[in-house]
């Protein structure tokens, strides 16, 4: 399916549930924003530049590598058919074991029980219930409208396309020093701008401390409190008109302030569901729209735009739809989520001080683990967050 109608982690644990409770047709994507421009890429380069920075680090104990070739065709390759596509090929198994049809082309609402699905085959499908999952994409800064391709989202950036020598990373959110700090590995020399007066903006300081000293050393220059102003071509580069500073000069751009929800061109207007300032989708607790026919998950409901949160959403709304109560016991035990039977068994037979400490555990894991009722509550009522 198109981008159009799944791009996040949710439709994954949907899929599979709601097939398993006997819904009849779900449309979805191979896959969206986390596999392939966002969490999974990313990661996979953060581990080509721990490698890198071991290999630096051997050097205090007698260990001297020289320094790294680098080759970006197989890297690239590597990333894309090792790491994403594997992943990918594994949910295309999950749908041909669970028995999923996919359809595919870009849909549109018709109204609130049917969608017109365009491509080779255009057709009109009728549905009892619908999820929405389309995901976000990449913001843009307003003011900074230069269309060049030395100008780079996140997207962009993680394929890798060159090593520039310098780059601005407009952003010090989650997003820009994570490729911030790949780029850095790699070789560039990596300015980062940020507006607010810190990194990762949100986040408590004590733990930002250790994370800003560290990107102080492997970054050239860190500017809080500042604004890029404007850019503009000069010959083969970018020049940045940077508050506070004379106009400096970099290989490349990247602009890594954040993701907007898709959810233009859905056909939304002809259905009840709800679509705030920001193009998102408002839902209840358990992730059901204005429409009571479709649901919404993942990013396109809002912050935090993160994929343990989306796939959450996706497991409440297919319990919703296959009307089972959310959490039911038989659904804990079959996933083995917190209050379990099986962690009961798994204690038995064990000293009376183990027992103490898988229940200290135990009461650990529960705290990070969202109830099912508040999963898509959060999205509705918690106020938007920068990702950078």
């Amino acid at each position: 399916m198109s981008p159009s109608w799944a791009a996040d982690p949710a439709g994954t644990p949907r899929r599979s549930a709601a097939r398993n409770w006997g819904s009849r047709r779900w449309w979805w994507r191979l896959g969206g924003a986390c596999l392939y421009e966002g969490c999974i890429p990313s990661k996979a380069l953060l581990h080509v530049a721990a490698v890198i920075g071991e290999a630096e680090r051997a050097k205090e104990f007698g260990l001297d590598f020289g320094e790294p070739r680098i080759t970006l065709d197989p890297l690239r390759k590597w990333k894309v058919e090792r790491v994403v596509g594997k992943l990918a090929r594994g949910l295309a198994s999950v749908a041909k074991a669970r028995k999923v049809e996919v359809v595919g082309g870009r849909g549109a609402f018709e109204d609130s029980r049917s969608i017109r699905v365009g491509g080779e085959e255009p057709q009109v499908i009728r549905f009892r219930h619908a999820v929405i999952a389309t995901g976000s994409l990449p913001s843009r800064v307003p003011g900074l409208d230069l269309v060049s391709d030395r100008i780079m989202d996140s997207t962009a950036a993680l394929e890798v396309p060159e090593i520039p020598e310098r780059l601005l990373v407009i952003g010090g959110g989650y997003i820009g020093l994570e490729l911030g700090q790949v780029y850095a590995a790699l070789g560039s020399r990596v300015t980062v701008v940020e507006m607010t007066d810190g990194l990762l903006p949100g986040v408590d300081r004590e733990l930002v401390q250790p994370l800003q000293r560290r990107c102080e050393k492997v970054f050239a220059a860190i500017f809080l409190k500042t604004k890029v102003t404007g850019l503009k071509e000069a010959g083969g580069a970018i020049e940045a008109a940077i508050e506070g500073q004379e106009s400096l000069v970099f290989d490349r751009v990247l602009i890594a302030v954040g993701r907007r929800a898709v959810s233009d061109g859905l056909g939304l207007q002809a259905t009840k569901v709800k679509v705030g300032e920001r193009g998102l989708i408002a839902v209840d607790e358990r992730c059901r729209t204005a429409d009571p026919h479709i649901y919404a998950v993942g990013d396109v409901t809002g912050d935090p735009m993160l994929a343990h949160r989306a796939m959450r959403q996706g497991k409440v709304a297919a319990e919703a739809i296959a009307g089972r109560a959310a959490g039911s016991g038989s659904w804990r035990r079959r996933r083995g989520a917190p209050g379990a039977r099986s962690r009961s068994r798994s204690s038995r037979g064990r000293p009376r001080a183990a027992r103490r400490a898988l229940a200290g555990a135990t009461a650990s894991r529960s705290s990070w683990w969202t109830p099912p009722r508040a999963a898509c509550s959060a999205s509705a009522s918690s106020a938007p967050a920068r990702a950078s």
